[in-house]
């Protein structure tokens, strides 16, 4: 007896994602050394998994590494327990860290994680996780310095830092504040203080939760 038209539909729909699964390659697996060289944590991850998230493994496993002697990635500089998080994602699509009021400093430092490993997934993700964090709370001084010491200036997440500030703050704490917190977060704040300030805007904690958008980056 021939399936019905909304059966046949509904099989379609399920297939397509089955033959997916199916055609995913796990038998190329990675060992990844993570922090010290003299006393790395190792991690084995499959290397299509890993390569679809991130530019830098993709790059790291070119044709000249198949031919290297030694194909371990080695990352010294980087957290072991934050990059176990990383891979978690990889995995199961999803961002397992605790969000720590008013503080979340290990999102940070997953963000910069995903900034490193150039996974702009990722690095969109966490953002947003922070913009909802910090709407009842502007980022701390130590979530500030990481982000301004650890990201390039091109960074959509230093800007959105610049924004919460600029929407809480008042004249007074800069004047208090102004030795406490990077240069380069002060040269940024002023700029985009003057910036909007030309356009006769202000910006407030509303407008940066509507306008989350200008806080992503093109995948």
């Amino acid at each position: 007896m021939a399936s019905s038209p909304s059966a046949a539909s509904a099989d379609n729909s399920i297939n397509p994602l089955k033959r997916k699964c199916v055609e995913q390659d796990y038998t190329d697996i990675l060992e990844v050394r993570v922090g010290a060289p003299s006393a790395p944590k190792i991690f084995w991850v499959h290397r299509d998994a890993i390569c679809k998230t991130s530019k830098f493994f993709n790059a790291a496993t070119s044709e000249r590494w198949a031919t290297a002697d030694d194909k371990s990635i080695k990352l010294p500089g980087e957290d072991a327990n934050v990059f176990a998080k990383y891979l978690h994602s990889v995995y199961h699509d999803e961002i397992s860290i605790e969000v720590t009021y008013p503080d979340p400093t290990d999102l940070v430092k997953f963000y910069v994680l995903a900034d490193s490993l150039d996974d702009v997934a990722a690095r969109n993700r966490t953002t947003d996780i922070l913009l909802d964090a910090w709407l009842s709370k502007v980022p701390k001084q130590e979530c500030t310095w990481e982000v301004f010491e650890m990201t390039p200036p091109t960074s959509k997440l230093r800007l959105l830092v610049v924004h919460f500030y600029l929407a809480n703050v008042s004249t007074r704490w800069l004047e208090q504040e102004a030795d406490n917190y990077p240069p380069s977060f002060f040269q940024q704040l002023a700029m985009e203080a003057m910036r909007h300030m030309r356009q006769n805007v202000k910006i407030t904690t509303n407008e940066i939760r509507q306008g989350r958008k200008k806080y992503q980056e093109e995948c």
